[in-house]
């Protein structure tokens, strides 16, 4: 029988280290490096930043580091480290800072750092495709929540300036948890039904998560786990909503373009063919939808709503979604709220003389001269001040 494989993705600060421990800068840095390469038999201390030692040394926080130790016994797991610490401390580094506290065999491998425009989610994300092997894992960290929540809602815990009892418990049943193909398997069947143009599906919502079960499941490229979900979008007849979230979290280089170019290419293709879509959601950190939007003048089928929230549209997505505004003779509900900071002049003057678009906007986002008042058609969010 297969003996599971049982990984912890490690950050250290916000984990073991509280960030105000500062107890290292009282004691002697030198003198405590030569003390740890003498008392371990290991000249490599001396090639360990002293700042970092002395933090390990003095700054974890003991019951963190208990916490920690008992949830590798209970769950026989190893450690990835995750942390910023791997970018000056290599895996034999990281090992003896571990073997400080006697659980330097746990340590066995760092996420790597290579991977162009990629956030910590997508390093571990890597680290599962190469290590297939992997049956259970979960993650510790006091940041990122919102990329974890996304791409690992199931296998995340955030902690808050150290580990706690609850913390250990909720990783307990992470980590002892059976493996399971549920979510992935529901995801199968969804585009099977997309495939099959299932007349009971008019809703299609793909997220990250999906996208990171399917990649690591078939280990493929990301263009083509991209292709595998897009394939048969363009000739379904029956679904009038589609929503894709956060696909383009997963950057890295490739062909010269990171993963919210390849999206943007791709579904632009799609948008170009599909009769059916009305409601279109893109919450992708796009700042340039420029082949989405050039599908989208395009379709014989004219959308109703665009969901933009969850972007960072900059002077030129801003130019292209102004010239896109420009050609738009139908009645079409736009949501700008969350995806860009603030209205460029262009787009405020193509928004302001088009009545056919309803934009959504928070006041901040709108350029007024003082005096000026806002256009009628502007559905204005209502704040609450308190």
């Amino acid at each position: 029988m297969k003996k599971d494989k049982k990984i912890i993705f490690l950050d250290i600060d916000g984990v073991l280290q509280p960030y105000n421990n500062q107890f290292r800068f009282d004691c002697n840095m030198d003198v405590l490096q030569e003390c740890m390469a003498r008392e371990h038999q290991s000249p490599l201390y001396m090639d360990i930043h002293k700042y970092d030692l002395a933090a390990a040394y003095c700054d974890w926080d003991e019951d963190a580091v208990e916490y920690l130790r008992s949830l590798l016994e209970k769950t026989d797991a190893q450690i990835v480290i995750s942390s910023d610490w791997r970018s000056f401390n290599d895996t034999p580094k990281m090992k003896l800072l571990f073997k400080i506290y006697g659980m330097d065999e746990y340590v066995i491998d760092v996420t790597s750092e290579e991977l162009k425009y990629c956030y910590r989610d997508g390093e571990i994300a890597d680290y599962l495709f190469h290590h297939p092997d992997v049956t259970q894992f979960v993650i510790l960290d006091d940041r990122y929540s919102d990329d974890f929540g996304a791409r690992y809602p199931d296998n995340f815990v955030h902690t808050h300036d150290r580990l706690e009892p609850k913390d250990i418990e909720k990783s307990l049943e992470i980590l002892n948890r059976p493996p399971s193909d549920e979510k992935l398997n529901n995801f199968k069947m969804h585009l099977e039904q997309i495939r099959n143009n299932d007349p009971n599906l008019t809703k299609s919502e793909i997220f990250l998560e999906h996208y990171s079960l399917l990649r690591q499941h078939l280990q493929i490229s990301r263009e083509e786990t991209l292709d595998i979900i897009f394939a048969d979008i363009a000739g379904n007849t029956h679904l009038t909503e589609l929503c894709i979230s956060k696909l383009s979290h997963d950057f890295r280089a490739s062909l010269g373009k990171n993963t919210g170019e390849i999206i943007d290419e791709k579904l632009g293709i799609v948008l170009a063919e599909n009769k059916s879509i009305k409601r279109l959601t893109l919450k992708n950190s796009f700042n340039d939808i420029s082949n989405i939007l050039e599908a989208l003048k395009k379709r014989s089928t004219p959308l109703e709503y665009f969901d933009l929230a969850g972007n960072s549209l900059y002077d030129n997505g801003m130019k292209k979604l102004a010239e896109f505004i420009d050609t738009i003779d139908y009645s079409l509900k736009i949501n700008l709220i969350g995806a860009l900071h603030k209205v460029n002049y262009e787009l405020y003057k193509a928004l302001k003389k088009n009545l056919n678009v309803i934009p959504q906007l928070r006041y901040f986002q709108v350029p007024l001269m003082s005096g000026a008042k806002m256009p009628e058609h502007f559905d204005m969010l209502k704040e609450r001040l308190f």
